[in-house]
């Protein structure tokens, strides 16, 4: 049986973890190749820093992170990407 407070500990720390949010994206991606950007953004082909052996991904990075207009046009593509 675990002493009081044990398994709170446990459960917090878990949950700090999956609510770990990264400031930026070399934090989470490794990148292994760039690809051709269009008119708001860059384009690297990653993989998660974790792994070598990973699934690709393709990540598109905005030139102007403070724009409101362009992330507003940013999240109606990953909003549309994700119904795919």
């Amino acid at each position: 049986m675990l002493a009081a407070g044990t398994d709170m500990a446990v459960s917090c720390t878990q949950m700090e973890s999956r609510l770990y949010v990264p400031k930026h994206w070399k934090e989470r991606w490794l990148p292994v190749g760039e690809g051709t950007g269009g008119g708001q953004g860059d384009v690297k082909i990653v993989r998660e820093s974790g792994g070598t052996d990973g699934p690709l991904r393709f990540l598109k990075i905005l030139r102007q992170q403070n724009d409101v207009e362009r992330r507003g046009r940013m999240y109606l593509e990953v909003a549309a990407c994700r119904t795919i």
